[in-house]
């Protein structure tokens, strides 16, 4: 395999008697627990052909999950099953990223080259995750999964269209009981690209203005294993960046720029006993956020612990309790917040091809109890290589401190919204087709979420009892959320892989804001029917190739499902070639990119042009260990 800048330096030498088996960390948090859920992991050659990108590029391209992104580098957040941006939880090693002000994370932030693993996981699981987590999941890991001896060193620099630059250093060493992994990079790009201004009649060609960004940041982490089954672990991830605001198509000339900077810290214990084993976590999140010279801080404190264990052949349980506090500095106004969550897992496995899960999970946010949140799910094999999944239960979300504390508007007695989900499926694995091996899943499944909080025109009384206009949180619509999801993998053993993916979402407001809205039973505003996307991979010999598309439906930009105030698909085709050098421990990778090869004119979110055809190019070096 082309081994493009790979996120784990030792990768290639799988000696397993140098690994420690117990007590490794798996990628996806509570596992074990999430029957009949469906989830995905990237592909670490994935992760690799976009290490100069961001988590908002890899997951446009490669699932069908779509990004509202007002532009490269700009702020890019989720919409999955059709809910919103505030409806996924973000997880970091375990922690929930998302703000405690805004409630949403902004997926331009997060750099590929700074990921060890990406997981994603489907539908509700408010029982294993906590708040937000309604559309699904994403979980994000930045510590290697083995202690493999030895050190690395790798080096990626990228250069492309527009001013786009990327730099990044990485070093790993591992030596019996302690690890180390240290990453460096930087990204920027003028964004001064070329677009037809569909505005106007002439539609004419312009240069897109103020949109520069940059980013850069460091990922550090340590690792202390005392014993096989015992271990230590301490990850930091400091963020620093800063941008231009595009403005939208037709706009002056734009002033408004932002800088932000993050620093988490993340502190584990996990210990393998006899009877079961307990982990236990410490974090710290803090985000400082510069709009315009405005400050806005907001800063998370969390302790959380569990213990799992074995009850008998056939059954598995875990249980813990999480306490966070939630604190916001701004000059609008300053709160905190305690909430303590209770939660109990529980697997049965009666047969190796059944397996049934009941989750369940409590949390009093300052004083006041959250909506229960249980969940079931079973997986059954039809055949060896059919499996049935079915998974139903309730979700929340809990409001943000914008939602409770902002000055004159905002709602301490907000309502959590809440709801119920079910979704079920087929999945197959390691079908023979066409000489090689296939796994495909398709999914059905229905969402309902109650209390939904929007912001609408409000009036209040103000600081003097005189009426005061603006905007204000209120517990006011339900939205009903139905659709079809399917995937197909293949992977042949001449070097071939495909992959394609396609949902189909329906989300409505079930209810009438007044008397004249239009909007009861119509689509969600930028939330397309369809999103779909695949790819053709050929890699042998060091030699890479990869044709990969995009396509995403309609997206209308009012509650009306009004054709005249919509955006059109758009279909994104884009090509990689690369070749891999290989002397002894040295290998240089190059690899060069073309995207949007049709030139294709689109928007993803109204009046922020994106790029058209442009093109990357980047260089590897990396050098590893001896192999003992």
């Amino acid at each position: 395999m082309l081994c493009l800048a790979a996120p784990h330096l030792a990768e290639g030498q799988t000696g397993e008697e140098n690994v420690l088996p117990a007590a490794e960390v798996t990628a996806l948090l509570h596992a074990p627990f999430t029957a009949g859920l469906k989830h995905q992991k990237l592909d670490s050659l994935s992760l690799q052909l976009q290490r100069g990108q961001t988590l908002a590029s890899l997951l446009q391209q490669r699932t069908p999950i779509y990004l509202r992104e007002y532009g490269p580098g700009q702020l890019s957040t989720i919409s999955f099953r059709g809910t919103g941006s505030s409806h996924t939880a973000v997880l970091w090693n375990g922690l929930n990223l998302n703000s405690p002000t805004l409630g949403q994370t902004d997926f331009s932030q997060l750099p590929v080259f700074a990921l060890e693993g990406v997981q994603v996981q489907w539908g509700s699981s408010s029982a294993l995750y906590g708040s937000d987590a309604l559309g699904g999941t994403i979980q994000l890991q930045t510590r290697p999964q083995h202690w493999q001896q030895g050190w690395g060193l790798r080096a990626r620099q990228e250069a492309g269209s527009f001013g786009a630059r990327f730099s990044g250093l990485a070093g790993q060493w591992t030596r019996q009981r302690w690890q180390t992994d240290l990453r460096l990079y930087r990204q920027s790009a003028d964004n001064d690209f070329p677009y037809t201004n569909t505005l106007l009649r002439t539609r004419p060609r312009e240069q897109n203005t103020h949109s520069a960004f940059w980013q850069e940041g460091v990922v550090a982490q340590l690792g202390f294993k005392p014993a096989a089954e015992r271990e230590w672990g301490l990850q930091s991830w400091w963020n620093r960046s800063w941008r231009q605001i595009q403005p939208p198509m037709g706009s002056i000339m734009g002033t408004d720029e932002q800088q932000q900077e993050a620093l988490r810290l993340n502190l584990q214990y996990k210990q393998v006993v006899k009877q079961g084993q307990w982990q236990a976590q410490l974090g710290w999140l803090s985000d400082e956020l510069v709009y315009n010279g405005a400050q806005f801080i907001s800063r998370q404190l969390i302790a959380k612990s569990d213990w799992e264990q074995d009850l008998g052949p056939s059954w598995r349980l875990q249980a813990g309790g999480q306490w966070s506090r939630r604190q916001a500095t701004n000059a609008n106004y300053e709160a905190a917040e305690i909430r303590l969550e209770s939660f109990a897992l529980l697997r049965w496995q009666p047969h190796s091809r059944w397996t049934n899960t009941f989750t369940i999970r409590q949390v009093l946010a300052d004083g006041a109890w959250a909506p229960l949140a249980p969940s079931l799910g079973s997986e059954a094999g039809l055949f060896s290589f059919l499996t049935l999944k079915a998974a139903a239960g309730r979700h929340y979300r809990l409001p943000t401190l914008n939602d409770r504390f902002w000055p004159w508007f905002g709602k301490p007695e907000l309502k959590a919204e809440q709801g119920w989900h079910a979704e079920g499926g087929l999945a197959t694995n390691a079908l023979p087709l066409f000489g090689g091996k296939a796994k495909a899943e398709a999914t059905r499944y229905w969402l309902l979420i109650d209390d939904w909080i929007l912001w609408l025109p409000t009036v209040v009384p103000g600081p003097d009892g005189e009426p005061l206009s603006g905007w204000g949180p209120r517990n006011i619509q339900q939205v009903y959320s139905r659709g079809w999801e399917g995937n197909l993998d293949w992977q042949h053993a001449g070097g071939w892989s495909l992959g394609t993916n396609a949902a189909y979402t329906r989300t409505e407001n079930r209810l009438a804001l007044h008397a004249f809205d239009r909007t009861a039973g119509r689509q969600l505003p930028f939330t397309p029917y369809w999103k779909a996307g695949g790819w053709l991979r050929w890699h042998r010999k060091g030699w890479l190739a990869e044709l990969n598309h995009t396509y995403v439906g309609r997206r209308f930009t009012t509650g009306e499902e009004d054709p005249f105030n919509s955006l059109p698909p758009f279909w994104l085709l884009d090509l990689s070639a690369g070749k891999q050098l290989q002397w002894r421990r040295h290998s240089v990778s190059l690899l060069l990119q073309a995207r949007n090869v049709l030139d294709h004119q689109y928007q993803n979110y109204e009046r922020r042009p994106m790029p058209g055809r442009h093109y990357n190019l980047s260089i590897t070096y990396s050098i590893l260990s001896p192999t003992p």
